[in-house]
């Protein structure tokens, strides 16, 4: 594999990881939301039902909607 090659793979590498990451967020965060609308959890305790750790809930709960 020649350099531009080995780049050009690294970057699509790079891009479907990324990709992977969002959809777990949004995957988390549908779940977070899910566990507050039916179980009237607050968002702290849907976040650690599911097992998130406290600073990964910071990043997190930052992002959804008040």
């Amino acid at each position: 594999m020649t350099g531009t090659m080995l780049e050009e793979a690294v970057i699509v590498c790079e891009a479907i990881d990324q990709m992977i990451r969002k959809a777990e967020e949004r995957t988390t965060m549908q779940s977070i939301k899910n566990l507050m609308a039916n179980l009237h959890w607050t968002a702290e305790q849907a976040a650690s039902a599911l097992g998130i750790s406290e600073e990964e809930q910071e990043a997190l709960l930052r992002k959804l909607p008040s």
